[in-house]
């Protein structure tokens, strides 16, 4: 009796785990044909710092940069628990990013991260224009 109950716990937690479990009357469990177990499994926390960065993405970058990182969380979110899946849709409500009431209100241009990490990468100059609210004033980087 011991020995069934703990390898009903056993098929009930790969289930949460998203593991496709198949039962057969007569036959018994199998896992699907096609399936393989995930290469990584995140932690609470670490799902939820995937949720914050997103939200950070999603209020800072360009939609190329949105898109790709929209593509990853939908990937990582397939290998997380069931329990952590909830979890992120419910904090997904509850967290967001604010304007800064004392950045400029011209600021429409959103950060192109792609184009940045092109330049790096192709080891190009870069200029950026910033704003620096300790000193309200406009400053330049030239990257030598």
């Amino acid at each position: 009796m011991q020995r069934s109950q703990t390898v009903y716990r056993d098929i009930r937690a790969l289930e949460e785990a998203g593991v496709p479990i198949l039962s057969e009357a007569g036959v018994g469990y199998s896992i699907m044909k096609e399936y393989s177990l995930p290469p990584v499994q995140f932690t609470e926390d670490e799902a939820l710092s995937f949720l914050t960065a997103g939200k950070l993405v999603f209020k800072f970058t360009d939609g190329d940069t949105q898109k790709s990182f929209d593509s990853a969380l939908y990937k990582i979110k397939a290998v997380l628990k069931n329990t952590d899946k909830e979890l992120l849709d419910d904090a997904y409500q509850h967290i967001e990013v604010l304007e800064n009431r004392y950045l400029p209100k011209q600021r429409n241009e959103q950060l192109n991260i792609k184009q940045v990490l092109t330049a790096i990468l192709n080891k190009n100059i870069i200029r950026i224009k910033y704003f620096t609210g300790s000193r309200f004033e406009t400053n330049e980087i030239l990257n030598p």
